[in-house]
């Protein structure tokens, strides 16, 4: 991308004193600065007023140049990269602005509005010279509802009101009036100084691009080097730039079509993108998604391509988020419903979303049957449980998800034929998952918790009340006392210790208090002090806690997780 470029030192006065529109392009993200970084910026400024330093450089911003020199205009500048800086610092501006107005220095303020806040569009009429994202532009209009001397020319109030940029004005306003008043009183000549500085001693490399057409890959490539963008950042770029010139309809495809995909996708907004994209194209990789993105979505409208991201947002939702009401929503029934509950307790990897995502989706519009998605939900929850006990965590799983859908469709038969075809990955036979289960370590893997929580749970059969976070008690401790070492020699205890057998779930309460006990003592904590019953079940069942009860206790785990997280006999699943 060749592009032209012309650069130069320049503070707030010069950039701020002359008649310009300095305006962030739809393209932008909104404001996201929070109190951590106005403090900082905060910070600078003290320093030079205490005279540590004279002056403070604040880094690069990057212009556009859209009209200049048209008589009787303003010109008309794009902010491609320093929105958050430049947004603050006139955010400080105009409060010290107001605080000199209310304060009986209306000609001193004046001069601020007039000669570095405002132009003056027509005889009187005062308009902003900066202008945030489209989104912010409800918040940025509030800001000026205490000016007395100039009644300014605002914009449409597009955006919503709850958001970054209005909290941040309220910490600014704070630190703004307690530096015009550090003695109670209103200084003038406090003021005054802390503007001075704001003008003229913040200092920047101002960069004028040439090239106009490519100011869109200029903020991807920036934002990309340097502050990161979250997905939905660079997403909302692609959808606004198509109608960065029509601001009125930018603000319906908002309203109407962008904001309600925010809502619903609530916390998990940055998450859904590349699953989503994985589904279209499965070989992407992260780094490539935006490019693939621009490039699925180059002939269609910003309607059009919030229709195609809500294709599989609901069903994405239920992964990350199952409720009963969305699940009623899309007519999912109570035992699919109960399955996806399930994968939701085990944190299935985001590397199976893109698969799962076009299995529930294939249920929703009747395509699947809710016995088979019910039996490729269960198969999934095996598979990555059998894994675990064999001593693979449930990762680097993506090269594996990432075709499984145009091979299986859903089908369980399937997606067994094609694991047991790759030699890279494999999946435990009943065999291998119970000697696993006898032998191996269960403690300190990422599904341990999931998976003795869920035999609590077919214990109890139903959910499992918790008053705080359990914790995993090895029942014989960790670290052998002379009383322990005479049951479980070191090399056997070594052996065992770890082992599901050896583990149940224990109130964190209880297990400060458990230490190294004896096996009575054990006994009477388990029973009286727990809430789980798993762990009473285990004290009442056995009189003795030495290498035979270890054993009888794998024997039992072990046929009942066979029955619970099965391979074959894909009848029976239920």
């Amino acid at each position: 991308m060749q592009i032209e470029l012309d650069a130069g030192p320049v503070n707030l006065s010069k950039l701020f004193g002359k008649p310009s529109e300095f305006i962030s392009p739809l393209f932008q993200r909104r404001y996201v600065w929070a109190s951590k970084e106005i403090r900082a910026l905060w910070d600078d400024i003290e320093k030079i007023r205490d005279t540590e330093e004279s002056s403070t450089f604040l880094g690069a911003l990057v212009f556009e140049i859209k009209s200049s020199g048209k008589a009787f205009k303003p010109d008309e500048i794009w902010i491609i990269d320093g929105q958050q800086r430049l947004t603050t610092l006139y955010c400080f501006l105009l409060r010290f602005a107001i605080e000199l107005d209310v304060n009986s220095q209306s000609i001193y303020a004046k001069n601020m509005y007039q000669k570095y806040l405002f132009n003056d569009v027509e005889d009187g009429v005062y308009a902003p010279r900066l202008h945030p994202t489209i989104l912010d532009n409800h918040t940025f209009n509030t800001l000026f509802q205490d000016c007395k001397t100039i009644k300014p020319k605002l914009k449409h109030s597009f955006g919503d009101s709850n958001n970054r940029l209005a909290a941040a004005y309220k910490e600014i306003s704070k630190i703004v009036k307690s530096a015009c008043s550090p003695d109670g009183d209103f200084n003038f000549e406090a003021a005054e100084q802390y503007v001075e500085i704001i003008l003229n001693q913040l200092k920047f490399i101002q960069i004028s691009l040439g090239d106009k057409e490519q100011a869109h890959q200029v903020f991807d490539s920036l934002n990309s080097k340097g502050t990161k963008l979250e997905n939905g950042d660079l997403i909302r770029n692609i959808v606004f730039a198509k109608v960065y010139n029509n601001p009125e309809e930018a603000n319906n495809i908002y309203n109407w079509k962008w904001l309600p995909l925010e809502k619903k996708l609530g916390q998990h907004f940055e998450d859904y993108f590349f699953p989503f994209t994985l589904i279209h194209k499965p070989t992407i990789t992260k780094t490539q998604m935006l490019s693939e993105l621009r490039k699925k979505w180059k002939e269609m409208t910003p309607e059009e391509i919030v229709d195609d991201l809500e294709e599989y947002l609901d069903v994405f939702m239920m992964i990350v988020q199952p409720t009963k009401n969305l699940a009623d929503e899309l007519s999912f029934s109570s035992k699919v419903l109960k399955s996806i509950y399930t994968l939701h307790r085990m944190k299935i990897l985001s590397s199976v979303y893109p698969y799962l995502m076009r299995v529930l989706n294939q249920y929703k519009v009747g395509n699947l049957s809710e016995s088979t998605v019910v039996q490729m939900n269960l198969l999934l929850e095996s598979f990555m449980v059998r894994r675990s006990f064999a001593g693979f965590e449930p990762t680097g799983l993506h090269a594996l998800f990432k075709n499984l859908w145009e091979y299986t469709k859903g089908d369980p038969r399937k997606f067994i034929e094609i694991v047991e075809q790759n030699k890279t990955v494999q999946f435990p036979s009943d065999l291998e998952f119970v000697n696993d289960i006898k032998y191996n370590s269960l403690y300190g893997r990422k599904l341990a918790s999931f998976i003795i929580l869920e035999y609590e749970r077919s214990i109890i059969q139903g959910d499992i009340v918790e008053v705080d976070k359990p914790s995993i008690d090895h029942v014989v401790p960790k670290v052998l006392d002379e009383q322990w070492a005479k049951v479980f020699p070191s090399e056997e205890h070594k052996e065992i210790k770890d082992t599901w057998a050896n583990l149940v779930p224990l109130s964190s309460k209880a297990n400060s208090e458990k230490s190294r006990k004896s096996w009575k003592d054990i006994q009477e904590l388990y029973r009286t002090e727990t809430i789980y019953k798993t762990t009473k079940k285990l004290a009442e069942d056995y009189t003795d806690w030495n290498l035979e009860a270890l054993n009888t206790r794998a024997e039992v785990l072990s046929s009942w997780a066979v029955a619970r997280w099965p391979k074959d006999n894909l009848g029976d699943l239920q």
